[in-house]
């Protein structure tokens, strides 16, 4: 028993593993929109799906709400801004990873000047306040957002979700997305990439479209108008060899952006709102501006929204909205012109970015090969025909679901990263928009001061080209103790005044690199030598720049050879400068080898760079991507020899073969690994924050699941109220009950609907609703479980007649037709139960029993009784069965005997006839020579017969006897 409950506990812990393994795989991503976000999911065994939330729509707004002391997401926070606009706050991904003075925060305060938004005094970010529920981070209130996501995927695909690849602008920096990676932390949710949101589409548009990427690479430009931004993006789509799989592979690679962070569909939905407000105020005269009243504006500006897109389609349409204020109503009819109007306005502003784009992709618009459309803004008649226009009658591609393709772009993307899925890679190559520059202090070679150093910039990652990168290697060799490095952002001159000021701090941190004079002295005694610090640094699949580890590089002294020919191999080997002027350690960068093709920089060279680079910077080195700490490092490759001109003579060619033959042993190469502190001049959380943080969100969840089952227990104690109240009216319900349980029920629902109506508030606990209904559940079982039991009676005396007479139909047929195959005795205990049955069928299964008392479990004794029937039924006919097949097997041996004796009494008549037709003696024929050749003779048809005759006796007797087919009554007794 205990062997059994191991191997059942081992299943069971199998099963359980397997399950969760599998949730493990699923993962999602979001389409961060300013306004709406769009989830998506994949899991095994079913394709990528959009997410419909609570309210089965296929987007969310991008909006959260506090009113007292709950979170509201989504269409409810939406519904609450038209009725308390000041509890709920929109957009805010445009407050993301920004310091407080940042001209878009100052535009947003503008906008909304009913929300209270403060700067947090030690981060110097923006902090947003609400009444009386707390005050919030942007980080913090775009991770409960987050987390809303999350859970709106686990309802829906009622599978726990982790990983998820999240949609940005292509403009976003370092500060705005390690923002978003803090939020997503505070969310739980663990990010795999960042991808953009034109990067996102793309991907859907290839893999979609497969078949119609090849070699040759196609131009593809991407125009988004979101809410709050407009973005043009121009993409090159190809098929690429991949150097690991040697397979081809679709590339998206970005080539060209252009932006307006400030300009998009909100824009003209406030100048439409403008505009009502101003036709409002010619119908009406009140006592104060309609722009004072929050609740007034919230709806003119929902009703702004509902025109802008009626008039999409429309020429004209009517703004009315019921008691808009001071009771009176609004309504005004208003033209598409008045919307081409305030878009003339704009137009020169919406073409900018593509002009941008196509700038800094270095094409123009006749090297286009696809236009896409993207956002809810391209779809108006007037920034159409625009578009049209600017790609001179070029028509867009419309077979593409822009609402969608951003989000299943970026799913796609989440499948290929997560380990649960295998998918054909989409190779994405983002473009760095800004470049990064490292600055470090460096020896300036002063002989007067050979201590002084000099300040000096090297570009890191240069401007147009493509992340993820692989590490670049940075070496320093005039730092013998701890020092610091500054990343910073390279020149951006294809920004305007004003996206400089909406971009921020040009610096990106300071990285802090300790244990170099620890690492010297413990390592270098007499011999070893000091080569200086590596430094390890790539952009990562977040579009973030990273400090990927760092290390002091110290030279291993190697034993020198005393002989002869080791002077002189020691000798030619410094000749040709192989050793100890080794390259891997000059101080500069380089480029770490990956396998896939890095592409070259197409950014200008800094001044004082190109100045140093003879002295400072060996440029275009690759360092072996083999290399390990705890190894020796392995020098450049000696390549002096391929240099030798074509007069030297034979005696040096002679030599620098020896020289290669003899080469000696290397120094050795000790890596001593450093700790890096990075010092971000955008302060972001730190990881007690994050915590912090994490356990508002785990105590709001709390408490709103808590209110929530509340609520629950509330309504399911009315519903229950009401519905008792009615069936106490109702016979088909109290025929069944007792006057007691009557008059009891009565009492118990007359109390609560007092309660429920007189005591209960918002200190109500669950409990008290829960105990109520429990007391009314307990009466109400017992009744309606006896009249269950009653109704579902006839069937079951019905099912067990029809039992009974199928076993008294099978007994009595046996006995008639087959009454030589089982004994008298086998129908003995059949007859006993088919009696006993029918005198329990006669006595105790009362049909028309008294409804309202309980019975003694009669339902279970007559299931119990059809089961023994069915049994003994079953047993019987299996007892036939068998003695039936022993017959039949008997039979077929006595056969197979008498076939038998037939054939040997046959062979034995063959034989007696063949003697009789013999010569009488041999000695009367005449003697045969040896020279008279034998005759075969051929078989004479009786011989033929006789041989066949023998052949089918011993297979008769010998043949194991066939499997039969089985009987109908075998049919009913695996029925049975």
């Amino acid at each position: 028993m205990g062997k059994m409950s191991s191997f059942s506990f081992c299943i069971v812990a199998f099963l359980l593993t397997f399950n969760i393994a599998d949730a493990a795989f699923a993962a999602m991503s979001v389409d961060l929109g300013s306004q709406y976000l769009k989830i998506g999911l994949v899991q095994p065994g079913i394709p990528m799906e959009i997410v419909l939330n609570k309210e089965s729509q296929r987007k969310t707004a991008t909006l959260i709400a506090f009113h007292n002391g709950e979170r509201l997401f989504g269409e409810l926070a939406l519904q609450m801004s038209y009725k308390f606009p000041d509890r709920v706050f929109p957009y805010i991904t445009d407050l993301v990873g920004k310091q407080f003075e940042n001209p878009v925060v100052q535009n947003y305060i503008q906008r909304y000047p009913y929300l209270n938004v403060t700067r947090d005094p030690e981060r110097g970010t923006v902090v947003l306040n609400t009444k009386n529920d707390g005050s919030y981070n942007v980080e913090t209130l775009l991770g409960m957002i987050l987390w809303n996501a999350r859970e709106q995927v686990v309802a829906y695909g009622k599978i726990p979700v982790r990983d998820i690849v999240i949609t940005v602008p292509s403009y976003f920096n370092q500060a705005e997305r390690q923002a978003v990676i803090t939020a997503a932390k505070i969310a739980g949710l663990n990010v795999l990439q960042l991808i953009s949101d034109s990067a996102g589409a793309a991907v859907n548009f290839v893999f979609s479209r497969r078949k119609d990427i090849t070699e040759k690479a196609q131009n593809v430009v991407i125009y988004d108008i979101g809410a709050s931004k407009t973005v043009a993006t121009v993409l090159e789509l190809k098929l690429a060899k991949n150097d690991a799989t040697k397979a081809q592979d679709p590339v998206v690679a970005v080539k060209g952006v252009g932006y307006d962070r400030t300009l998009g569909g909100s824009v003209l939905t406030n100048r439409v709102q403008d505009l009502l407000i101003e036709l409002f105020n010619k119908q009406h005269k009140t006592s104060v501006d309609v722009r004072t009243n929050l609740r007034a504006m919230a709806k003119l500006l929902k009703e702004a929204e509902r025109v802008k897109h009626v008039l999409s389609a429309n020429t004209e349409t009517y703004g009315q909205i019921e008691s808009l204020f001071e009771d009176k109503d609004f309504r005004a009819k208003v033209h598409r012109d008045a919307i081409n109007t305030i878009l003339g306005e704009y137009e020169a502003r919406f073409m900018k970015p593509l002009a941008d784009a196509l700038r800094m992709a270095e094409i123009n618009v006749e090297n286009v090969d696809q236009v896409i459309f993207f956002g809810a803004g391209t779809r108006i008649p007037k920034l159409q025909d625009a578009l049209r226009e600017f790609f001179k009658g070029k028509e867009p591609n419309r077979f593409l679901n822009t609402d969608e393709s951003a989000c299943l772009g970026a799913l796609y993307q989440a499948a290929f990263h997560s380990k649960g899925f295998k998918v054909k890679p989409i190779v994405v190559q983002e473009l760095v928009l800004f470049p990064v520059q490292i600055g470090f202090d460096t020896s300036a070679n002063d002989e007067t001061d050979p201590a002084a150093l000099r300040r000096v910039d090297r570009t890191l990652f240069s401007y147009k080209s493509a992340y993820p990168t692989n590490r670049k290697i940075m070496t320093f060799t005039s730092h013998t103790d701890d020092f610091t490095v500054n990343l910073h952002y390279g020149k951006i001159d294809q920004l305007t005044e004003s996206q400089l000021l909406e971009f921020g701090d040009l610096n990106i941190t300071d990285v802090e690199l300790d244990g170099v004079s620890a690492a010297i002295s413990k390592n270098v005694d007499e011999g070893h030598v000091f080569k200086g610090v590596k430094a390890f640094f790539l952009i990562d699949y977040y579009g973030i720049v990273r400090v990927d580890g760092a290390e002091a590089i110290i030279e291993q002294p190697v034993e020198k050879k005393n002989s002869t020919l080791g002077s002189i191999v020691e000798s030619i080997g410094s000749f040709f400068g192989s050793g100890k002027d080794d390259a891997e350690t000059k101080e500069g960068l380089k480029d770490e080898a990956g396998s896939a093709p890095r592409p070259e920089s197409t950014g200008p060279a800094d001044s004082e760079e190109a100045e140093n680079k003879a002295k400072d910077t060996p440029t275009n080195e690759t360092e072996k991507k083999s290399e390990e700490p705890t190894e020796p490092e392995k020098p450049a490759a000696d390549t002096a020899a391929k240099n030798t001109t074509a007069n030297e003579t034979e005696s040096a060619k002679n030599t620098t073969t020896t020289a290669k033959k003899a080469e000696p042993k290397k120094p050795k190469i000790l890596k001593s690994k450093l700790k890096i502190k990075a010092y971000n001049n955008f302060p972001e959380l730190e990881k007690s924050n994050i915590e912090e943080y994490q356990k508002v969100l785990s105590t709001f969840e709390k408490n709103e699941r808590a209110k929530a089952e509340r609520e629950a227990a509330h309504n399911e104690l009315e519903a229950r109220v009401y519905d008792i109240q009615d069936r106490l009216t109702n016979e088909q319900f109290t025929e069944y009950a007792s006057s007691t349980e009557v008059e009891k029920l009565s009492g118990l629902v007359s109390a609560a609907a007092t309660w429920l109506e007189d005591d209960v508030d918002a200190s109500t606990k669950t409990e008290d609703f829960k105990e109520k209904k429990s007391d009314i559940d307990t009466i109400v079982g017992a009744v309606e479980k006896r009249q269950k039991n009653f109704e579902e009676r006839p069937t079951l005396v019905e099912r067990l007649n029809d039992s009974l007479t199928k076993l008294d139909e099978m007994i009595n047929k046996m006995k008639d037709e087959h009454k030589d195959i089982l004994p008298e005795d086998a129908f003995v205990k059949p007859v006993e139960v088919v009696k006993e049955t029918r005198v329990f069928i006669t006595e105790k299964v009362q049909i028309e029993r008294v409804k309202n008392t309980d019975d003694d479990d009669i339902n279970g004794q007559i299931r119990r009784k059809g089961e023994k029937v069915d049994r003994v039924a079953g047993d019987l006919a299996l007892k036939f069965t068998r003695k039936l097949k022993d017959i039949e097997k008997a039979a077929k041996a006595a056969a197979a005997e008498a076939a038998k004796a037939a054939a040997a009494a046959a062979n034995a008549t063959a034989n007696a006839t063949a003697t009789e037709s013999e010569p009488k003696a041999e000695t009367d024929a005449e003697p045969k020579t040896e020279s008279e050749p034998k005759v075969d003779t051929e078989p004479t048809p009786e011989a033929e017969a006789k041989t066949e005759s023998d052949q089918t006796a011993d297979e008769q007797t010998t043949e194991e006897p066939k499997a039969d087919k089985p009987t109908d009554e075998e049919k009913a007794h695996e029925e049975f």
